[in-house]
């Protein structure tokens, strides 16, 4: 379940053994966030297509546009298969938590924005005075974006330069693009006339006094908080780059009870599933590489388990 890199990854080791595979996602095409999430100018689509194109053409069945839990049930396929592996990545921006985020085409989270530029290409309709809200190399990545669609971006940022989260050169490309920062700005509130976004209502941030609840946090915007003084940032579109999670919709019981994430054994099995097993980003948030990793580890025990055998410790 799952055409991104731990998907594709699991799917070529167990063709490589001998069997046979068919994967199943939602998107139209394969790739998963490789394709969905990150920028054309990062990952070239007509490398992703060719080598994509090997896995698939050793003889790996696709069956596309298949949303587990909605067209066919995990239980069915466990039915219908000697073996099921989740796969399905963490493809759920996270929506800005504030007054005014309707989740419309106007306040959208990042994961949605690069999706949709994918799809629809310079046909998407984005504004024309772009907001940012995030410090790490996505946001970095939307404000690009905008400016080349022909935008003004501003990045809001929550921490001071030296403690953003984005690469150095992640963050010079977007300057140099033309994208504008505001340093130490939290955001409160997304301000609308007849349901068309005018601003954004924010205040600046300033350093919690020691004993103040996530002083010494290591999470750098723990340790700030806002000012009673507000402005506004001019925009007609805000895109909220804060993070991003799993859905796990139709996969509950294979889904820890307290976070959204698969709860597996060191084997990559469900806990209390013999022939369902998982990795990727549904396992834990990480680099592409963990997500092929994790693919490999897992081929192995679905090997030993379709082999009969038992899985070792």
């Amino acid at each position: 379940i799952g055409a991104g890199p731990a998907g594709l990854s699991v799917s070529y080791q167990l063709r490589k053994k001998g069997h046979a595979v068919t994967i199943f996602d939602a998107n139209k095409k394969p790739g998963g966030m490789m394709l969905y999430g990150v920028m054309a100018y990062r990952v070239d689509r007509e490398v992703l297509d060719a080598e994509v194109g090997k896995i698939l053409d050793l003889g790996i069945e696709t069956k596309m546009g298949v949303r587990i839990g909605t067209d066919i049930s995990l239980e069915t396929l466990e039915k219908e298969f000697d073996a099921v592996f989740i796969g399905v990545g963490a493809q759920v921006g996270k929506s800005l938590p504030i007054k005014g985020v309707l989740n419309d085409d106007k306040t959208t989270n990042a994961i949605d924005f690069l999706r949709n530029y994918e799809i629809h290409g310079d046909k998407y309709e984005i504004g024309k005075k772009v907001v940012v809200i995030g410090d790490g190399n996505v946001a970095m990545d939307v404000a690009r974006l905008a400016r080349r669609m022909g935008s003004d971006s501003t990045i809001i940022s929550a921490v001071p330069r030296e403690e953003m989260n984005c690469y150095p050169d992640e963050f010079e490309d977007a300057i140099e693009e033309g994208a504008k920062i505001e340093y130490l700005v939290g955001t409160r509130e997304v301000i609308r006339e007849n349901d068309e976004v005018k601003g954004l209502s924010c205040s600046k941030m300033i350093k919690k006094e020691k004993g103040q609840d996530g002083w010494d946090s290591k999470i750098p915007f723990l340790r700030y908080r806002l000012e009673d003084e507000k402005f506004v940032v001019d925009a007609d579109m805000v895109v909220a780059s804060i993070g991003q999670t799993t859905d796990m919709k139709g996969l509950e019981i294979a889904t820890k009870e307290d976070i959204p994430l698969l709860k597996l054994d060191k084997n990559f099995r469900v806990v209390g599933k013999e022939k369902v097993f998982g990795g990727g980003d549904a396992l834990k948030i990480d680099l592409i590489t963990t997500a092929v990793g994790h693919g490999r580890k897992a081929a192995d025990s679905i090997d030993t388990f379709l082999k009969g055998k038992e899985i070792p410790d």
